[in-house]
């Protein structure tokens, strides 16, 4: 089993100009790269038969190691940056194919990560407390112990406001299996409460708390006035961009910590939870409903929630987009149809039947009980 522990690390300053090489390496590699492609393809979007991987792989002998600066450069740094680039380039490639992103060349702004992986048993060596030894890297400090035991497979550097941190993913053989409950939870998303549950005890909610995401957006927004008065070239402008960087983050992190513990509670109660399969396309196209969808994070909360389960072997399955969660009475099976669909606006479901309960609930119901169910893969 593969587990990621992310932690900040203190580079010397000799690093720190490595991992600047490495981070404008991979930025140089995937923009070449798409430059090539485009000149070649002119639309990537209607060549995906055209286009093969061991194409963009054999880059490398055809541009990277054998012209300047890129030869000249990949001889400062490890070599992992220029396949992982490529690999990057080829991932955004299937994204283009299957969802229709579309491929950006990469900023300095945005862009300051680069990934090694594992080529030989001297690449990666964990060494004393809290400390990992890296090729070309040297020994780099962590600010705390490596979480897991086990050979470590791939490590992804990130600057984030003039802070470094590095993401390690290890190969574990530790069992963390635990006892199973012979229960299951169906949920229901909502903009209201972002995960209502239903089991077969009890009606349970899971919401961010508004106060703190008001006084974060407070935080954000004054970063962003305090921005917009000072000049793009002046050193004051990059002060205040760092700082609203932060409030962003610091959004981030209260999010993803409360996820963290939402999963962690699930896990223990659970064998199995099932979710609906949510296309979120069309709120995002929605003015109204656009801000709070993203708000609500509910991709991360999915991928967060299965990673957890996957870890102690459990599963998260979910229910086709297509199924009439919302539409359909828990009760008697009736489907609503025509000018009888519910609305966003129609917070409570009434049928026909006589049964009367909130929309929210009345859809995790129908999840909860619902057999034709997959397995989330991430």
């Amino acid at each position: 089993m593969y587990l990621t522990h992310r932690t900040e690390i203190f580079p010397t300053q000799e690093q720190q100009e490595m991992l600047a090489k490495m981070f404008g390496y991979r930025r140089l590699v995937f923009n070449k790269a798409l430059e090539y492609l485009l000149d070649k393809y002119k639309n990537l979007k209607d060549k995906r038969k055209e286009i093969k991987k061991k194409e963009i792989m054999d880059l490398r002998k055809l541009i990277f190691r054998t012209e300047d600066p890129y030869k000249t450069l990949l001889k400062e740094i490890p070599n992992q940056v220029l396949d992982t680039a490529l690999e990057d380039l080829i991932q955004a490639l299937e994204s283009l194919w299957k969802e229709g992103k579309e491929i950006k060349y990469r900023s300095k702004k945005s862009e300051n990560t680069a990934r090694l992986y594992k080529k030989n048993d001297t690449n990666f060596q964990p060494t004393g407390h809290n400390h990992i030894h890296v090729v070309k890297l040297k020994t780099i400090k962590l600010a705390e112990k490596l979480r897991f035991d086990g050979d470590v497979k791939i490590i992804t550097f990130t600057k984030e406001f003039k802070r470094y941190f590095a993401s390690i993913t290890v190969d574990v053989v530790t069992d963390f299996s635990i006892k199973k409950t012979g229960r299951h939870i169906g949920f229901d998303w909502g903009l209201k409460t972002t995960l209502t549950g239903v089991d077969d005890r009890f009606i349970v909610e899971y919401n961010f708390d508004n106060s703190k995401l008001i006084k974060l957006d407070n935080r954000i927004n004054k970063m962003h006035k305090n921005l917009s008065s000072h000049n793009s070239s002046s050193k004051n402008y990059l002060k205040a961009r760092t700082k609203l960087e932060k409030a962003y983050k610091n959004r981030t992190n209260y999010q993803e910590d409360q996820i963290k513990k939402w999963a962690s509670e699930l896990v223990r109660r659970y064998d199995y939870i099932v979710m609906e399969d949510l296309r979120m396309g069309f709120m995002f196209k929605n003015k109204n409903l656009s801000k709070k969808a993203g708000e609500a994070v509910y991709y991360k909360i999915k991928t967060m929630f299965t990673r957890k389960f996957n870890q102690y072997g459990k599963k998260l399955y979910l229910v086709s987009n297509t199924f009439p969660s919302t539409q359909m009475c828990s009760n008697c099976g009736k489907v609503k149809q025509g000018k009888k669909k519910l609305k966003l606006s129609n917070r409570t479901y009434k049928c026909s039947c006589g049964f009367k309960e909130d929309r929210d609930v009345n859809a995790a119901i129908n999840i909860y009980n619902c057999q034709d169910i997959k397995e989330n893969v991430i």
